[in-house]
């Protein structure tokens, strides 16, 4: 079985996982296209935060979302793409990706561009443009002019297409910082995306229970403290945890947390360095994973805080001991039971006796 996680780009669809708010507000914006009120989406995120994994999945499973998928057609065109580096290159592209055909050049290409999304819609066709790495155009201002943009809001006015893009800024920044704005960017509702949900994240790393190198409930929770919520995260130590579970092998997670952090680094992001080092279960002098650090400290602050009231009720019951009529020897008895229960959980607290095998020196 192939490794099941992925983190050298975007992701398949078939692996993708979460995005439930994000995919139910598009999907809603795009569901009322019958009625003519086209709905275009502007998604910003950070790099590696799944911009083009949100993107691409929309192209492949609009029809598990949409009442008539048929009546639609959805594009995804990576402006990184070198024959998405002149404005009929890419205007092209996009009318391949929406089965439309070719530029036969009769025109100028804005004009035969223009001309087929509005026969689209003559046909009751709903195009839906996907451009991943809006910044390639607004970088480009000698290849993507004003006329571009003027000739795409006119066919949103036309309730004849809409977009949905990616990019590290907004939409209205990007076209601000290349002189005078056109109302294309106006149109755009914003989308924010971030982290994954704490639920989603969960999703994601139980995925590593049901491969052939299941994941035990601990390494689940020690990959989560890792990585946290991001999604290029949360595939990256995934990844990582899977490789080195290979050959029944046993997990070094000094060796897995030292990869991480190299990998993110690679790739311009930060590690949270107080979870990489701290919160992660240490490795044994075998390499085997411990129980989580927080789990363990807990636990060892019950332990003190019962000793300390274990000892509380053994000085009492002497008291009374002391004070009674009679001899009390079954007084003495649970007095001395409850300071050796006490002495046994305070040297736990302490950690002079470990919690689990896992914190056993050889």
């Amino acid at each position: 079985m192939p490794n099941p996680f992925f983190y050298g780009g975007r992701v398949n669809p078939e692996q993708f996982v979460g995005r439930r708010a994000e995919l139910q507000r598009i999907f809603a914006g795009l569901e009322v296209a019958h009625t003519g009120q086209l709905q275009s989406f502007s998604v910003v995120g950070p790099r590696r935060i799944g911009k083009s994994a949100l993107l691409f999945y929309i192209t492949n499973k609009f029809a598990a979302y949409l009442m008539q998928p048929a009546l639609y057609r959805i594009g995804y065109i990576e402006l990184q793409d070198a024959n998405c580096r002149t404005l009929g290159g890419m205007l092209e592209i996009i009318l391949k990706q929406l089965g439309v055909g070719q530029l036969s050049g009769k025109k100028t290409p804005l004009v035969e561009f223009q001309d087929a999304i509005i026969e689209l819609k003559a046909r009751g066709v709903f195009p839906v443009v996907c451009l991943d790495e809006f910044e390639e155009l607004t970088a480009h201002p000698d290849q993507f002019k004003p006329d571009l943009y003027d000739s795409w809001r006119y066919l949103i006015n036309q309730e004849a297409i809409t977009f949905i893009t990616a990019s590290k800024s907004p939409l209205i920044d990007l076209a601000q910082d290349r002189g005078p704005t056109s109302p294309f960017f106006n149109v755009f509702s914003h989308l924010p995306l971030g982290e994954l949900t704490d639920d989603e994240a969960r999703e994601l790393i139980a995925r590593g229970a049901e491969c052939d190198r299941p994941f035990t409930s601990t390494e689940q929770s020690d990959a989560l403290l890792l990585a946290d919520k991001h999604p290029y995260k949360l595939q990256l130590v995934s990844s990582l945890l899977y490789q080195a579970k290979a050959d029944n092998r046993v997990v070094d997670w000094a060796e897995l947390r030292r990869e991480f952090v190299t990998q993110l680094q690679s790739v311009g992001l930060e590690a949270d360095m107080g979870r990489t080092l701290k919160q992660v279960g240490r490795p044994t002098k075998e390499g085997e994973p411990t129980e989580s650090v927080t789990r363990r400290a807990r636990f060892r602050t019950f332990s003190s805080v019962f000793a300390f009231a274990l000892y509380a009720l053994a000085i009492a019951l002497m008291i009374y001991s002391r004070n009674a009529p009679n001899e009390q020897q079954w007084v003495v008895i649970i007095a001395a039971v409850f300071v050796l229960v006490g002495i046994v959980l305070t040297l736990i607290s302490f950690g002079v006796i470990p919690i689990n095998d896992s914190e056993r020196t050889v």
